[in-house]
């Protein structure tokens, strides 16, 4: 019987095709696998986008800044799922510098109507209160203005329009409508000592 002489693995077609099959696939399958994980981590970020700005739209339009931080004050004391409390947090110390920013707008916007319906001369146009008025109408209070406020400022403004450069003081319509602003502003702002 003959002595049969042993091919190496290499010197054997089959399996050279097979190994050479083998390392041709792994590129497009290492490939699919990073594009599958890529894909479904962008996704995540994307749903976690989503649920942010859904929970912020609906925070901004339903709840005034007041009814908005109790909300997220009861979210944070509650709340079992870290990243929705973490959230809360951050959007909790994000409307507290809000508050503090509209309160005091608010004050200032009350104080320069205030002295411009009270004064006992006529509305000068050139007048520092007259200006910062309209620098509050047209910029400052623009981000955190409520619906009521912006109508009872344009109100105001209309009435001030009407009586700049007259010889008169100020009418008892303007006097109402400070009133009326003042009432507005100060609803929509925490209560001195309040939590």
């Amino acid at each position: 019987m003959p002595e049969r002489q042993q091919k190496s693995w290499w010197r054997n077609p089959a399996t050279i095709t097979l190994l050479v099959a083998i390392i041709a696939a792994v590129p497009p399958i290492t490939t699919g696998v990073q594009a599958f994980f890529q894909s479904r981590n962008q996704l995540e970020l994307e749903k976690s986008k989503q649920l942010h700005e859904m929970r912020q739209k609906y925070l901004d339009r339903i709840l005034s800044d007041v009814a908005n931080r109790r909300v997220l004050e009861f979210l944070v004391a509650v709340e079992d799922d870290q990243r929705l409390k973490s959230w809360a947090q951050k959007e909790l110390d994000s409307t507290e510098r809000r508050i503090k920013s509209k309160a005091d707008l608010y004050k200032e916007t009350i104080r320069v109507v205030a002295a411009l319906a009270n004064q006992d001369k006529p509305i000068d146009a050139n007048s520092t209160d007259y200006a910062k008025f309209w620098s509050l109408y047209n910029e400052e209070l623009l981000p955190v203005e409520s619906r009521d406020v912006e109508t009872m400022m344009v109100q105001v403004g209309t009435e001030l329009r009407r009586l700049s450069g007259g010889k008169n003081p100020p009418s008892a319509q303007l006097q109402n409508l400070s009133f009326g602003l003042a009432s507005t502003m100060k609803r929509e702002l925490p209560q001195e000592g309040a939590p």
